[in-house]
């Protein structure tokens, strides 16, 4: 996996798949493995399994999503690199694009990339509008209710 992190495309975002048998006990990242990955255009982590060294790892700016936290180390047995692995549900592939945000992790299809920026800010402009009624002086729930489901 470190070969695979030095040869991929930059930024890199690491997606770990832990297949133990207790996957939110067991860390295979923190400040060590973070140094590293960071070294090697690594900008985040994606892992159903647990990180340790939270501070050092923050310090070293990378995002990351897991299980939680965990005071140990793993034992890392890497069995595959490059596959495509599911993580609570979402299944990622090498390639893909994520956002990932204080809410989670999610893809973004390619083939709609073109039409993102505009489509995050159409989203933005039409909650600022409906906070800025709710929050005004002529809100009424009937307002409410037709300006939030009108579309």
């Amino acid at each position: 996996w470190v070969h695979a992190m030095d040869a991929s495309p930059k930024p890199v975002v690491l997606v770990f798949q832990d297949v133990g048998p207790q996957p939110r006990k067991s860390a295979h990242f923190g400040d060590v493995m973070g140094t590293l990955a960071r070294r090697l255009g690594v900008v985040g982590l994606v892992t159903d399994g647990g990180v340790r060294d939270l501070q050092q790892v923050r310090q070293l700016g990378l995002n990351l999503f897991a299980a939680g936290l965990v005071a140990s180390h793993g034992n890392p047995r890497i069995l595959e690199v490059n596959i495509p692995v599911t993580i609570d549900d979402l299944t990622i592939r090498p390639g893909d694009l994520l956002h990932g945000d204080v809410n989670g992790v999610t893809t973004i299809p390619l083939e709609i990339l073109d039409q993102l920026i505009q489509a995050a800010q159409l989203v933005i402009e039409e909650e600022s509008a409906l906070i800025d009624y709710i929050n005004g002086p002529d809100f009424d729930l009937t307002g409410f209710f037709r300006r939030k489901f009108s579309h």
